[in-house]
């Protein structure tokens, strides 16, 4: 009996908490793709586990960008000296770029899904690999910015969690006497 109600309470305090998440991505403008789609939970053997795909981590808490400045660029057949990157803001210091750039590879959907048709100075298509690379030399300079989607929503509900396991168990102490 015991099992079955907490089995209850944490299946709707998960679903509370992924509802929250996609509502915090949706607020945020971040819920067009895979991740507002893979926020789940499971309670198994009286354990609630949350799933998301990998990246969502990262999105949630934010990467911090190694910054720098841009490349010198010619314009009217003189150079300009290149301006500094701006960085996003992150409110950890958990993740960060160092050395690494991000895989070229993981934008390759993101660029289908916004519908981006990179073209050159004459109007031409360009290949899709150096919008796919200009796009993670641009997330390895800037970062990604902490959204705190999951984290919020699992700390909004908490106390609910507790409120409703004291609720459950002490009814159940009161049925059994």
């Amino acid at each position: 009996m015991l099992d079955k109600k907490v089995k209850k309470i944490l299946d709707n305090f998960g679903n509370g908490v992924v509802k929250t998440a996609k509502n915090n991505l949706s607020r945020k403008k971040k819920d067009t793709g895979e991740l507002f789609k893979k926020i789940k939970h499971e309670v198994k053997n009286g354990e609630l586990v949350f799933t998301m795909p990998e990246y969502g981590v990262f999105v949630d808490a934010g990467v911090k960008g190694v910054g720098g400045t841009k490349a010198d660029k010619k314009v009217n057949g003189k150079i300009v000296k290149g301006e500094k990157w701006k960085t996003k803001k992150v409110t950890n210091n958990k993740y960060k770029y160092k050395g690494k750039k991000p895989p070229v590879n993981v934008f390759e959907t993101w660029i289908l899904r916004k519908k981006i048709a990179p073209r050159n100075a004459k109007g031409q298509f360009t290949s899709r690999k150096s919008m796919k690379f200009a796009i993670a030399n641009s997330v390895y300079h800037t970062g990604i910015e902490t959204t705190d989607f999951f984290q919020n929503a699992f700390y909004d509900r908490i106390d609910t969690l507790v409120d409703d396991l004291e609720v459950g168990i002490e009814q159940l102490i009161l049925d059994s006497i």
